[in-house]
């Protein structure tokens, strides 16, 4: 496995990876859904979040992710070594995910990202992961919330990840799909849907848009999204009973290059936060969230 630990895994070595203990989830008490946000690099700070819930013995009964997000959702529900999930993040680069392609729906062709994403899944469908999983796109036709929960997930969260002119968008049951968070940066109301008492929210966005120098067309539309699902975030209350938002000042959407920094940061906030939720599960109900409450926000 040494090998394996610096570079995305090689077709037909998913067998090989690493998987987490299938710890069964306590009878009773609050049913906890876990929501992870949009945020391109930013979101391997979720990695670092999952890894200290498991560590405080917090059961998570349904996850939801959108864009990045439904990615690392993906990974704990499909049951993938979380230690491994983030080795393999330290080493990721755009070259790994992605090739340019001739525009024309987008600039990068994300079938690597594809591949190696059916690897860290098993290539499973919905109805083999651990736990019931929720990704979310945008029909890009018609403007709509699409909530994935059946077939391959793999295929999903594709769609989710297509940030729109960057990605080409991916055609899945009919519907040409773009990225989650366009529309639902943090997904918590799915899993309220569905039946959680408790909904947890993970925003891996910052607090303002960061500056960032734009030197080419691809930095454009992606500030221009950053900017978008900044705005559409900040007028829309989560809905989660508790929100953890990491303190990721200074780190962009595109910095894989600082897994290391992200994760000490996603690690930070969910220690912060883990107080609060045990509180919460002891109380045995969730509290609705209100927006100006400092107990409900985490960061």
């Amino acid at each position: 496995m040494k090998n394996q630990l610096n570079r995305p895994p090689e077709p037909g070595e998913d067998e090989l990876l690493p998987v987490r203990p299938n710890r069964e989830v306590p009878p009773g008490g609050p049913r906890v859904g876990l929501a992870l946000g949009a945020g391109a690099a930013r979101g391997l700070a979720h990695l670092a979040v999952l890894q200290e819930m498991e560590a405080a013995g917090i059961a998570i009964h349904a996850i939801s992710g959108s864009s990045a997000g439904a990615l690392v959702a993906a990974i704990y529900a499909c049951g993938t070594d979380l230690h491994w999930a983030m080795r393999l993040g330290e080493s990721l680069s755009w070259e790994h995910l992605v090739r340019v392609t001739v525009p024309r729906l987008g600039f990068l062709d994300a079938e690597r990202l594809l591949q190696l994403v059916r690897l860290l899944t098993r290539n499973r469908s919905f109805e083999q992961t651990r736990i019931p999983l929720y990704i979310l796109a945008t029909d890009i036709e018609n403007g709509q919330e699409v909530v994935l929960h059946e077939g391959n997930v793999a295929e999903a969260v594709r769609a989710s990840v297509a940030i729109p002119g960057v990605f080409v968008p991916y055609r899945l049951g009919g519907r040409l799909l773009v990225d989650g968070g366009v529309l639902n940066r943090v997904p918590v109301q799915i899993l309220r849907d569905v039946g959680m008492d408790v909904v947890i929210g993970v925003d891996v966005s910052t607090a303002a848009v960061p500056p960032v120098r734009v030197t080419n067309v691809l930095g454009v539309i992606l500030q221009t999204i950053e900017i978008m699902e900044h705005e559409v975030f900040r007028h829309r209350s989560s809905g989660a009973d508790i929100l953890i938002r990491p303190d990721l000042e200074g780190l962009s959407a595109a910095d894989f290059h600082q897994a290391a920094e992200l994760y000490r940061r996603g690690r930070e906030a969910a220690r912060q936060a883990i107080p609060a939720i045990k509180a919460l599960l002891e109380a045995g109900r969730g509290a609705k969230e209100q927006p100006s409450g400092p107990s409900q926000a985490v960061s």
